[in-house]
């Protein structure tokens, strides 16, 4: 096993007693300090979310939602509106494990590579790059979501994305908030786009994993992560997204 593959191990399954994983530690003093300090990020995350949720929280969210945007909140579903008391939770708790835990560059590795290992799951599966979707739903699709999240979408500056083949809200591996998800085409393929609340970063970070490349922007109330295979230029996609959105 080699430093790359025992710290995305690292990232993915901390704690994991794997007899190669524990080898490489035993002979690696680099790669033992980075395990303990994941260990301690992790710590602090579930130290952080330890926090009381208010019992008229989800009342209090639709209330904010529908004053801020009464016509975007009418198109908001049930499973919307869950979403929403998830990013306002994460709102709330960003001021007790901000400061604390997103400070490092290992949440830079650790939102890369969990952006990496989805798309790679997205890319393998291949149900989300359907050849009949309708461009004009998925583009409501996504100002809902995006609103959601505290975006909002310039029309103008929409259609030059390129066509949204997918939108949707998941989950990424330890990543502790929902996280916007959608697919644009691009020019030699699928980009991927990620946006994750949470500290942002101080500046544009770009990374390579395997067969992807990707750029992390700081943007809002987090940071867009973007996705695509090397032969994809990123930052015309980057330059053109936030041209679209403005943060709320």
């Amino acid at each position: 096993m080699n430093c790359l593959e025992y710290r995305r191990i690292s990232l993915s399954e901390p704690g994991t007693r794997s007899q190669n994983y524990l080898a490489h530690r035993a002979e690696c003093e680099d790669c033992a300090r980075y395990a303990d300090g994941v260990g301690a990020l992790d710590e602090s995350i579930m130290e952080a979310l330890c926090v009381p949720v208010p019992s008229d929280l989800a009342s209090r969210i639709r209330l904010r939602q529908v004053m801020q945007d009464e016509r975007v909140s009418k198109r908001l579903s049930l499973w919307q509106y869950a979403v929403a008391a998830s990013l306002f939770l994460a709102i709330a708790l960003g001021g007790v494990f901000g400061y604390r835990v997103y400070t490092t560059s290992q949440y830079v590795d650790r939102l890369s590579v969990a952006a990496v290992d989805h798309t790679m799951i997205e890319r393998q599966e291949n149900h989300f790059v359907a050849p009949h979707f309708i461009p004009q739903l998925q583009q409501q699709r996504f100002k809902q979501v995006l609103a959601a999240f505290g975006g909002k979408v310039m029309d103008d500056a929409l259609a030059e994305l390129g066509p949204i083949v997918h939108v949707q809200v998941c989950a990424l591996s330890n990543v502790p908030t929902p996280v916007a998800h959608f697919l644009i085409r691009g020019e030699t393929g699928m980009i991927t786009v990620y946006y994750v609340m949470g500290r942002k970063l101080s500046k544009p970070e770009s990374f390579i994993i395997g067969d992807f490349k990707g750029m992390l922007i700081p943007v809002g109330r987090g940071n867009m992560a973007i996705v695509s295979d090397p032969g994809e230029n990123l930052e015309p996609v980057a330059y053109k997204l936030e041209r679209a959105l403005i943060w709320i």
